[in-house]
């Protein structure tokens, strides 16, 4: 199950709404597609949490320890997170007043669900595996959601400058 916002940013007629919408439409229209962006943003990071969570007790089983306690896991949690900072381009800051919504999450949770990686340093090395290819999958497919999302509102971001420069301004937001 997926959102209905979602379903609509990646569906045909967002395309032939940047086209015709002006003025209010095309802000409204801004604004969900911006929600969807935040939602999917904060999905991909949730899944790359999970995603070094479970690669680092992989990599604990690999150096040859059986399982980890949870405070073992949570002692390594702030440098599991600060190795995988770094990203390419330009700095993208979460919305601090992002509230997600956990329809968006379905897909991740359904792989881990949040309580299940409180057992993280109990699993098998064949349950690390399998979850870490599957949240690599989750998290891949939510990657290029969210581009096509991001691209809709380059488009979006493009009209109205052309609106501006063209002396529609009025009518159009900036």
């Amino acid at each position: 199950m997926t959102h209905p916002d979602l379903d609509y940013a990646l569906g045909d007629d967002v395309s032939a709404d940047v086209e015709t919408y002006e003025g209010d439409e095309l802000r409204e229209l801004r604004a969900r597609l911006e929600n969807v962006e935040n939602q999917m943003s904060y999905v991909r990071r949730v899944a790359q949490t999970r995603i070094d969570l479970a690669r680092s007790e992989m990599a604990q089983r690999t150096a040859g320890r059986n399982s980890s306690e949870l405070s073992d896991v949570i002692r390594r949690l702030p440098d599991v997170l600060a190795e995988n900072a770094v990203a390419s381009g330009m700095p993208r800051f979460a919305d601090p007043e992002i509230d997600p919504d956990p329809v968006y999450s379905l897909d991740l949770d359904s792989v881990v669900p949040p309580m299940k990686m409180l057992e993280i340093g109990q699993l098998s090395r064949r349950e690390l595996r399998d979850i870490i290819v599957r949240l690599e999958s989750v998290e891949a497919r939510t990657s290029v959601q969210r581009r096509i999302v991001q691209e809709r509102l380059d488009s979006i971001h493009d009209r109205i400058a052309q609106a501006v420069i063209g002396g529609a301004g009025s009518s159009t937001p900036k």
